[in-house]
């Protein structure tokens, strides 16, 4: 049975609008703001290749001198803040610590509350002075127990969120990194924050490494509804809908977008 998924004032109830037609997903290319849903990424790669981004600008720490603290210090247009724990310090990410990290760049990490385990509550405020369009970052952790994980909410300039995500867990259970990021269909993001939770002790030291960003975008591709590569049946609005083999989209006359999703 064929499911039929009509968009009025630019929202659609069901799946995936994404880079191509596959299992779970579909593709609109966004040359506008349109106000749809936007995309969250969790490879790197897919988020340069599918963003379009044709200049970025990054920040890694490993320029920085070990135990700088950059707390309230503004970055290339980028101030961080350590909403948990303070010193936001920036050391190396295997000497001096409980547990070695591995960077996703070079040697160095952010770690809210510098090298001692003791400090909780390892979050992370990012706040761009202009708001931009595309932004993302790898959030890495050590991983003694495995119980450790991070939530991500992007917000716009009224302190809106525009997206979310309340569980990013350690790589695979083990010591890596796990990139996190936004494509947004104009640059609206103002401000990233990453909360650190732990359901048991003794709790994992999470750090960050390698912020991207741009407000340089071209033929944007958005996420209308669902969530990329997670395929199911449930009606909704944005990031709660679900597509199972879609393969068929069609605009009336009106602007209405409707959907064919051959598995539901």
């Amino acid at each position: 049975m064929k499911k039929l998924i009509k968009m009025k004032n630019n929202q659609i109830a069901g799946g995936n609008v994404m880079k191509a037609i596959t299992a779970s997903a579909l593709v609109l290319f966004l040359g506008a703001p349109l106000g749809w849903a936007q995309t969250l990424y969790y490879d790197r790669a897919s988020f340069l290749s599918d963003s379009h981004v044709t200049t970025t600008s990054s920040i890694n720490f490993d320029s920085l001198p070990l135990g700088t603290d950059l707390n309230n210090q503004t970055l290339s247009g980028v101030t961080f803040g350590a909403p948990g724990s303070s010193p936001l310090a920036v050391i190396a990410g295997s000497v001096g610590v409980r547990f070695p990290m591995s960077p996703s760049t070079g040697l160095n990490v952010l770690s809210p509350g510098g090298s001692d385990p003791s400090l909780q509550d390892d979050d992370l405020s990012v706040v761009f002075d202009n708001p931009v369009q595309a932004a993302g970052m790898d959030v890495v952790f050590d991983v003694p127990d495995g119980a450790s994980y991070v939530s991500v909410a992007f917000y716009d300039a009224s302190n809106n969120i525009i997206a979310q995500n309340s569980f990013i867990p350690c790589p695979n259970g083990a010591p890596g990194y796990q990139f996190v990021g936004l494509v947004a269909n104009s640059p609206m993001i103002k401000q990233i924050v990453f909360d650190e939770f732990d359901s048991s002790p003794p709790d994992d030291n999470v750090a960050y490494d390698s912020l991207i960003f741009s407000s340089n975008l071209q033929n944007v591709i958005g996420t209308v509804a669902g969530v990329v590569g997670a395929g199911g049946s449930a009606d909704g609005i944005g990031l709660a809908a679900r597509f199972n083999t879609p393969h068929a989209v069609a605009v009336d006359g009106a602007g209405d977008v409707y959907v064919a999703d051959q598995l539901n």
